[in-house]
């Protein structure tokens, strides 16, 4: 989304450090919505049963309607194509 790697560091030990601690920069404001900017910080959550499951992403208020765009755009495409 924002084409930077979620966690970064200088070297190898300090890319683990950040990785382990789960400190990120956060996405910036201007480009993202509360909604998924809370998503995101779900999906980076250091425990992984805290995580949200493909499901409950692809069901979320913050992707769900490009999921359904997508899907809509998906058919509309099928339905155009020659027999």
């Amino acid at each position: 989304m924002t084409l930077r790697k979620a966690f970064d560091g200088s070297s190898l030990p300090a890319l683990v450090l950040n990785i382990v601690r789960g400190e990120y920069p956060e996405p910036p404001q201007e480009l993202f919505t509360p909604e998924l900017r809370a998503l995101l910080r779900a999906m980076l959550a250091r425990d992984p049963g805290g995580r949200p499951t493909a499901e409950e992403v692809l069901s979320s208020a913050a992707v769900r309607p490009q999921v359904r765009d997508y899907a809509a755009a998906l058919r509309a495409s099928l339905n155009e194509r020659p027999t």
